[in-house]
């Protein structure tokens, strides 16, 4: 999954539903995380429609979330090149 912060998804007028959550797996263990359908997501030219995302503070500041596979498994291939830090995305 993608995951926002919660204070990126209160800033983003992103609101969970009620009862709908999942379990994810932590370096703490695992733990429910509250599931969400964005409106879209768009990293440069490449913006997808309804992605799912949890909410949960996975990430430390400056960091506001995560692109995560929900987001990824859509392009054909994707790749990440961390030295230069980009990512391509083929559709």
């Amino acid at each position: 999954y993608c995951v926002l912060t919660r204070a990126t998804a209160a800033r983003l007028g992103v609101r969970t539903r009620t009862g709908a959550s999942v379990p994810v797996a932590t370096a703490n263990g695992e733990v429910e995380a509250d599931l969400v359908q964005l409106d879209s997501i768009q990293v440069e030219d490449a913006r997808l429609a309804g992605v799912d995302a949890v909410v949960m503070d996975a990430v430390e500041p400056p960091l506001v979330g995560i692109i995560g596979l929900s987001f990824l498994n859509r392009f054909r291939r994707y790749s990440v090149d961390q030295t230069r830090g980009t990512i391509q995305l083929e559709r």
